[in-house]
């Protein structure tokens, strides 16, 4: 068997800082420890993307193959995910008729350690569950994390549902939770000079609720 190449971390980095998630970034890499598929779900918008990452990048060391990345947005047909994800894993196989990418890519991955990222599965969800079940099935140290608005609903799945950012802290109406911290950082990108005040705090916290019930939770 051919070997795969030590790629090491595909992670993408991010220009702006990590705000809040704690609870989650911990309970998300314990699970990490323990799951072979776990799916983080919520809808869009809510952070799914970056924490996976922020998990991946903290918990990497314990995958010795590396970490992978695979952004399966712009992805339109969903009978070209397993070819899509034979990409984004760096992995140059020449054409084999009669051998699904299925089983080339068990074919590289059946002794690996490695975490597998897949990035906005909603679209595709049910190739997305059918490709996670053949790679789980027939490897035996290889991790799925899926990020997707709905569970991919496999045997082996563990769902990981994503809340909104909170406004407060410890539910004292006036601290300022990490949605306020996450408002305050994104807006002083565009307005140097933009900080939270007393004066601003209470409209930047009801426009950080509004969007939590745009984004679907009551």
């Amino acid at each position: 068997m051919d070997p795969l190449p030590h790629y090491g971390s595909s992670i993408p980095a991010f220009s702006t800082g990590f705000i809040g998630r704690d609870e989650e970034l911990f309970a998300l890499r314990r699970l990490l420890g323990t799951e072979r598929l776990v799916t983080i779900t919520g809808p869009g918008g809510i952070g799914k993307t970056r924490l996976a990452v922020q998990a991946a990048t903290d918990f990497r060391r314990a995958f010795a193959d590396g970490v992978r990345f695979v952004e399966l947005a712009s992805l339109n047909t969903a009978g070209l995910l397993a070819q899509a994800v034979l990409d984004g894993l760096g992995i140059i196989e020449p054409d084999r008729p009669g051998h699904p990418v299925e089983d080339i890519l068990v074919h590289h991955l059946r002794h690996k350690q490695m975490l597998i990222i897949l990035d906005n599965c909603e679209h595709i969800v049910d190739s997305c569950a059918d490709l996670a079940a053949h790679l789980l099935r027939n490897t035996t140290q290889v991790s799925i994390v899926a990020t997707s608005r709905e569970r991919l609903a496999i045997p082996a799945e563990h769902v990981f549902t994503l809340p909104p950012l909170s406004t407060t802290r410890n539910n004292d109406p006036t601290s300022i939770g990490a949605a306020l911290q996450l408002f305050e950082s994104r807006a002083a990108a565009v307005l140097a000079d933009f900080v939270l005040t007393e004066s601003n705090r209470d409209t930047v916290r009801r426009i950080c609720m509004q969007l939590v019930v745009c984004l679907g939770f009551s």
